[in-house]
């Protein structure tokens, strides 16, 4: 924003843009705008990450009944799914058996579900043949 620029706020507007003039990044005062990034690690020296990822490749047979690609697991803590097919959806269910009513991925599209997780067992279901992946992230002992 230049000198002559007035902000004026929206009743409805979240965002300032005025954040974005890095000029003097967050305009902390006393502070060089090479202090504003930590130059040292801050993660202790014990850290070591526990998470485990399996992936499953699948193949659907269109119409079958729901294929359980993924039991139960209480530790998972991410998910990701991958439809490679290019002009079929995928179908998958959590919890329950899939069908063309549950949550469909798109033809090459993918989904990661890694903040909220769910640790039932993943169901698939196709309308025709076509190849998935699964990637399963478990936390380990």
């Amino acid at each position: 924003m230049g000198k002559q620029t007035v902000y004026a706020p929206l009743p409805d507007q979240a965002y300032d843009p005025r954040i974005t003039d890095l000029t003097a990044p967050l305009r902390v005062p006393g502070r060089k705008p090479s202090d504003v990034l930590p130059t040292t690690s801050s993660a202790p020296d014990n850290f070591r990450n526990r998470v485990v990822a399996n992936t499953t490749p699948i193949q659907l047979v269109g119409n079958a009944p729901a294929v359980r690609v993924l039991p139960s697991n209480a530790r998972r803590v991410g998910l990701i799914v991958q439809n490679k097919d290019t002009t079929t959806a995928l179908f998958v269910g959590f919890g329950n058996a899939a069908d063309a009513n549950s949550f469909s991925i798109a033809p090459g599209g993918s989904i990661l579900l890694d903040f909220t997780c769910p640790n039932s067992e993943v169901y698939a279901f196709s309308t025709a043949n076509i190849q998935a992946v699964f990637i399963d992230m478990s936390r380990g002992v």
